[in-house]
């Protein structure tokens, strides 16, 4: 990498510079140099020595550094992207979930479904009609029954065998039945327009 040769060549600085001191050193020894221009000159070397060992320190730690910080850089970019991927569900197409008999199994239980819940109300409500009709007929039936009773025990027999009868389908009775039924209805249908007669004369 570029960087470690940068760190490689400032290294190679500092071996040079103590080579060159040593040389120096040697060369003042062969001279004779007087021993104080020596001593001066040794202190005058190690200072620059040493303010150029910090600074090659300094370079090299800001070189790491840099060096760190363009590994993470690049680590990131490697890093593959987060995509926030949203499905979409379509009820109806190529793309859909669902088969068409599962489809037309649904829509056929909707409208089913919707169709019960339509008659429903008014199932449950003649049935509430029929119970209560049923209950009146049974508590009439309770009353007649024990007031015959209570007068006329022969009375409560027969009507004990009129129900048996009744409860056995006894096809004499129904046609007896029939027969009284029609008269009753002919009879309520006669006063009735005997009184729209009577309304209609009190209106002139």
């Amino acid at each position: 990498m570029e960087e470690n040769k940068k760190v490689l060549y400032l290294m190679q600085n500092v071996c040079d510079k103590l080579d060159t001191l040593e040389s120096n050193i040697n060369t003042i020894r062969e001279d004779k140099i007087d021993n104080k221009i020596f001593g001066e000159f040794i202190e005058s070397q190690k200072q620059i020595l040493m303010k150029q060992h910090k600074l090659n320190i300094n370079q090299t730690s800001a070189f790491l550094s840099i060096i760190k910080i363009e590994e993470s850089i690049k680590s990131l970019s490697n890093e593959p992207n987060i995509i926030n991927q949203k499905k979409e569900y379509y009820l109806f197409g190529k793309d859909t979930p669902f088969t068409s008999k599962l489809l037309l199994s649904i829509i056929t239980f909707i409208l089913i479904a919707f169709s019960g819940f339509k008659y429903i109300p008014s199932y449950l409500n003649e049935n509430s009609e029929l119970k209560t009709e049923r209950d009146e007929y049974k508590l009439f039936y309770e009353y007649f029954f024990l007031d015959a009773y209570s007068k006329n025990n022969k009375t409560s027999k027969n009507i004990a065998s009129i129900l048996n009868d009744i409860q056995q389908k006894d096809t004499v009775l129904l046609r007896y039945m029939h027969k009284l039924s029609k008269q009753y209805n002919t009879q309520l249908k006669k006063e009735a327009l005997e009184k729209q007669l009577e309304d209609l004369e009190k209106g002139r």
